[in-house]
């Protein structure tokens, strides 16, 4: 038996990265995956994950969208009656000199994206977990 067979496991930032990686990874483990990125890539690297014979569902949504992710929530719920677990590995990072004027705006993106990512996400899924008493 696979470690996380009959597992619904969300990932955001599931197109670059760590985020990448863990979709991967928890398909490998028997997870039924839901990959979320605002880049296009996540539909084909769902699509190739499930060539591969893994189950995972690829949905193009930015995280600072908080009704988006709702929606998305929403759906993968009724569909399984569950979600397991959600890894936020959506991230970016400012790389823009301190002093460069144009790092209000980086910072505001990085916080958006960083910080108000992973509460859009958490708001969106914790009434499900809730609902049925179980969640990470």
């Amino acid at each position: 038996m696979k470690k996380l067979e009959n597992r619904i496991v969300v990932v955001t930032g599931a197109a670059n990265g760590m985020g990448k990686a863990t979709v991967k990874k928890v398909a490998e483990y028997g997870a039924k995956v839901i990959a979320i990125d605002f880049l296009p890539e996540v539909i084909t690297y769902a699509k190739q994950l499930r060539n591969s014979g893994f189950e995972v569902t690829g949905y193009q949504a930015d995280v600072r969208e908080a009704d988006r992710l709702k929606t998305i929530y929403k759906e993968v719920y009724a569909k399984y009656g569950k979600i397991d677990a959600v890894v936020n590995a959506a991230g970016v990072a400012v790389f823009t000199d301190f002093t460069d004027d144009s790092i209000d705006a980086e910072a505001h993106r990085e916080i958006d994206i960083n910080y108000f990512g992973v509460w859009n996400s958490c708001r969106a899924v914790v009434p499900y977990m809730k609902d049925a008493k179980y969640g990470k």
